[in-house]
């Protein structure tokens, strides 16, 4: 009796002291970050990090999407939360007592400015920031895809009749690089009364000036 009871104490003694570590460690992961966000992922969750590439992939991924959906009625003040890149800003010089207006052009990055899919907007101004910065809002937007030189768009004043006044059009060229371009694809007239593009029927063996030429460069 004498001899298992002295057995027996030593042998409880290691289990409690073993339960004690256990549980000493168990509340010392229980402390640490990394062992708490470790507990409590699923079991059947697998841990990837991505990367840096495939991130940059699915951040510019995202912004393409942003193209798909519609501008209009949106401000630019609400585009800059959208970080994309300005192609083309112009104010349009005929203007009504309705306000001013311009064009301009978004890509989701720079390189789709010439290469890309990008989304050219009609805008009215519609206020000063205390910073002086100007606000407008979109009212009009067509989605187009560039391959420069091929396919290229840019704004031109022309008159239609040789009596008429100037007017405003977007056109989707080829940008020969000379002072006239030959090559016109579609135009559409940048309608400010309307606030809309309107497409136009290109006029039998029409040219125009190159607006993107500059002599010597």
């Amino acid at each position: 009796m004498g001899k298992n009871s002295i057995l027996f104490i030593p042998t409880l003694i290691i289990l409690v002291a073993l339960s004690c570590r256990n549980e000493s460690e168990s509340k010392s992961r229980l402390n640490s970050p990394h062992f708490v966000i470790r507990d409590r992922i699923p079991q059947d969750t697998v841990q990837i990090e991505l990367p840096s590439a495939n991130i940059k992939a699915m951040s510019e991924l995202k912004l393409q999407s942003r193209l798909e959906s519609s501008f209009i009625g949106k401000t630019t003040q609400d585009l800059n939360s959208y970080h994309l890149q300005e192609c083309l800003g112009v104010i349009i010089e005929q203007q009504t007592e309705l306000g001013k207006y311009g064009v301009a052009q978004y890509s989701a990055r720079v390189n789709d400015c010439r290469h890309g899919k990008s989304k050219i907007t009609l805008e009215k101004f519609i206020r000063y920031f205390p910073d002086g910065k100007a606000d407008f809002q979109i009212k009009d937007e067509l989605t187009v895809n560039s391959n420069y030189p091929e396919k290229c768009y840019s704004t031109i004043y022309l008159k239609m009749l040789e009596d008429g006044p100037k007017q405003f059009f977007l056109i989707e060229h080829e940008d020969n690089s000379k002072p006239l371009l030959t090559r016109i694809y579609k135009m559409w007239e940048v309608n400010i009364v309307q606030e809309r593009f309107i497409k136009r029927a290109i006029p039998k063996n029409f040219t125009c000036l190159n607006p993107n030429y500059a002599d010597g460069i």
